[in-house]
């Protein structure tokens, strides 16, 4: 199904995969692709459309920048604070990057007046753990990160 940015720019119907990048199924069953296998402008792109997905449909800022085969998650501020959006929109870009095989990475900062204690919690709640990989020159790191679950892959068992 042909989505309403596709339609107004007159793509042909094609199927969306995972990571957001079009790809025709008229021979396979499943449009989804890693997020290792998409070029950088489709990693651009699909990072753009779901940061516009968080503001239009809950009103969460959210800003992810691609690091090589990781994401990191730089703002998550929510417009209106102690509705639970930001928490849906966590839960969702989770969810997508164990879809998409995407590592997550982040630093809580209680720069926009959170509680970096209860702020920590919350991102361990959703399967973050301390960052302990290395450091490598001229890439940010986040202090903490979250691989993958295995097995939650879209087309999985």
């Amino acid at each position: 199904m042909a989505s309403e940015v596709d339609r107004a720019v007159g793509v042909p119907a094609r199927s969306v995969g995972v990571a957001g990048a079009l790809v025709n199924t008229s021979s396979r069953t499943c449009g989804c692709r890693c997020w290792s296998l998409l070029e950088r402008l489709d990693r651009d792109v699909e990072l753009d459309r779901v940061m516009d997905w968080a503001w239009q449909a809950h009103w969460v800022r959210l800003k992810l920048l691609a690091h090589g085969d990781h994401v990191g998650v730089h703002e998550l501020r929510a417009g209106y604070p102690g509705r639970g959006e930001a928490r849906r929109v966590m839960v969702k870009l989770c969810r997508w990057a164990d879809r998409g095989a995407v590592t997550l990475e982040l630093t809580g900062t209680g720069e926009f007046g959170a509680d970096l204690d209860r702020l920590t919690k919350f991102y361990v709640s959703l399967g973050f753990t301390p960052n302990s990989e290395p450091t490598t020159p001229f890439r940010w790191r986040g202090e903490m990160i979250r691989h993958p679950i295995p097995g939650r892959r879209h087309g999985s068992p």
